[in-house]
């Protein structure tokens, strides 16, 4: 995360984002069955 509200950018990278269980690790991107079972909208999530 960097930047401030105006102009930051909400990112991170795979290696951080595998420790939240929530990234797919074949298609290294979030995985969509887990965020629906969890209730997460994926639009709230940084980057990859």
């Amino acid at each position: 995360m960097t930047g401030s509200v105006n102009g930051g950018l909400h990112v991170t990278d795979v290696t951080n984002a595998s420790r939240t269980m929530l990234m797919n690790l074949k298609t290294l991107s979030c995985d969509e069955d887990t965020l629906k079972t969890l209730g997460i909208p994926a639009e709230i999530l940084p980057r990859l």
